[in-house]
């Protein structure tokens, strides 16, 4: 796993017993979770994040993935049992790729430190069809034949004789909420978002914020300065492309946050430049 020891999200390797964890991501509900699981403070203070997970792993075995909240991927190895257990968050905002061979697994965050173990490598030409058609729809598969993403909200098991890949969350497109004003919809969004920044810019942490001058970006820089998060904004412009320059909007929000903010002109495209990012990643390179 790889991650930046000075942003909300953590990389860590952690053992319980037998039982060991690889742990990237971030969790919301790290207090609820340590109190379910009856962690004494001393204890709460050394299992953040990675050992608290590991704790409701051994608690409850492959229910434990429902019961997080955040953005994270995780493996453990369970020796005992023999067995591998793998999973995403809901939205798969932290990836999570592996090679399962006839007497091998391999699992990582990053598809290249798969790739670096020796699994073999041939093209996986129906994926190389999708991405050149601008059309991608699977939800498994990678450039490379046998290297596969665990899909998002899923978990997996893995032992001598058998993968199992469980989808643990979906949305819930039945429930409907009711207000009798629409000032209470806006209060409930307001109050949503409000968590969701909180969650990922804790406060005292400078946070650096991409700002596009769309209604995303921008509500999420507000709210992060609503919070009095000291907050940082990076902005792409593309002058060359008057239909896709969103500089009003970003000055506009730039002067309402009044906080210090980066432009980056976006110039042409380098192919040379790609061709060096895709070697690097062993994948399509980031775009732009």
């Amino acid at each position: 796993t790889q991650g930046s020891a000075a942003s909300p999200d953590r990389a860590a390797l952690a053992r319980l017993g037998a039982c060991t964890i690889a742990f990237l991501g971030r969790l919301d509900n790290l207090q609820e979770l340590q109190a379910a699981l009856a962690l004494r403070a001393p204890e709460c203070v050394k299992a953040a994040p990675a050992l608290t997970v590991l704790h409701a792993f051994r608690q409850w075995r492959e229910g434990c993935a429902a019961r997080l909240v955040g953005d994270f991927a995780f493996i453990v190895c369970d020796p005992a049992a023999r067995r591998v257990f793998c999973a995403r968050d809901a939205m798969g905002v932290k990836p999570l790729f592996y090679y399962a061979g006839a007497a091998r697994f391999v699992a990582a965050t990053e598809i290249g430190q798969v790739l670096a173990s020796g699994v073999p490598l041939a093209p996986c030409e129906a994926m190389v069809a999708e991405l050149l058609s601008f059309d991608i729809r699977s939800r498994t598969e990678t450039l490379y034949q046998g290297v596969h993403r665990l899909p998002a909200g899923h978990w997996m098991t893995v032992d001598e004789h058998d993968l199992r890949v469980v989808r643990y969350w979906a949305p819930d497109s039945s429930r409907e909420l009711v207000y009798a004003r629409d000032e209470e919809y806006a209060e409930h969004l307001l109050d949503v978002l409000g968590r969701a920044v909180g969650d990922r810019a804790p406060a005292g942490e400078a946070v650096a914020a991409y700002l596009s001058g769309g209604l995303d970006s921008s509500s999420v820089v507000c709210m992060a300065h609503a919070l009095g998060r000291p907050l940082e904004t990076l902005s792409m412009l593309f002058p060359a492309v008057p239909e896709a320059n969103e500089r009003s909007y970003i000055d506009a929000v730039a002067a309402r946050v009044a906080r210090p903010g980066y432009r980056l002109e976006v110039a042409p495209i380098d192919p040379e430049r790609y061709r060096r990012s895709s070697a690097a990643r062993a994948d399509i390179p980031d775009l732009p």
